[in-house]
């Protein structure tokens, strides 16, 4: 009998993109409300970037091949946070359509942010892990 090979990190990130979907679309009465500042930054706009945080590392790490070279990693990694902004900017286009949500360009910016965070934390992963594999 052939066993079958669980991918956890496909499972985790399916599971944060429902997440992510939910807190993209749900009607806003069903969200806490977030307000104030967070940092000295709006706390609603620290929120879009912790909620696409994650987006990179869960992404990358769901697709990334260990034995590739540098380059190839990082060009992996670019093509993810694309992917990345491409569906922060497809949330807030579909919540610009939905009568209870609207399209704001500062949460797209906020979920960039998070986004530049997860590109670097691979990024410094990526430099370690190549630069001790070299050893």
């Amino acid at each position: 009998m052939k066993s079958i090979k669980i991918n956890w990190m496909v499972i985790l990130f399916l599971l944060y993109m429902t997440a992510l979907g939910l807190l993209c679309f749900l009607h806003g009465d069903s969200l806490p409300n977030i307000t104030g500042t967070w940092f000295g930054f709006r706390a609603d706009n620290v929120a879009h970037a912790a909620m696409f945080l994650p987006f990179v590392p869960l992404a990358f790490l769901s697709i990334s091949i260990r034995k590739t070279s540098f380059l190839k990693n990082m060009l992996l990694l670019i093509f993810v946070t694309i992917v990345g902004a491409c569906t922060a900017y497809a949330t807030e286009l579909i919540q610009g359509q939905l009568k209870y949500r609207s399209y704001e360009l500062k949460d797209f910016m906020a979920d960039c942010i998070g986004l530049a965070g997860g590109f670097i934390f691979i990024t410094v992963c990526l430099v370690i892990w190549h630069s001790i594999k070299k050893r």
